[in-house]
């Protein structure tokens, strides 16, 4: 697990789905709110800003497709 925090993301937004999908009520409210927490930090974190390119592993260098 390299980057906690956007697997908590996937996890909320993993639990949220069948939640909100099958419950009703307050089940359905509370897996539509994890689902939409759960994206939220998925999309926020997903570039960790306390890690720069070259430290997360990437090459120097532009590449190119023919």
């Amino acid at each position: 697990m390299k980057s906690w925090k956007t697997t908590v993301g996937g996890i909320l937004f993993a639990i949220g789905t069948p939640l909100a999908t099958a419950g009703e009520g307050w089940v359905q409210m509370l897996g539509a709110l994890l689902v939409g927490a759960g994206g939220l930090l998925i999309g926020v974190m997903a570039r960790d800003n306390d890690r720069t390119s070259e430290d997360a592993g990437a090459k120097r260098g532009v590449r190119r497709f023919p």
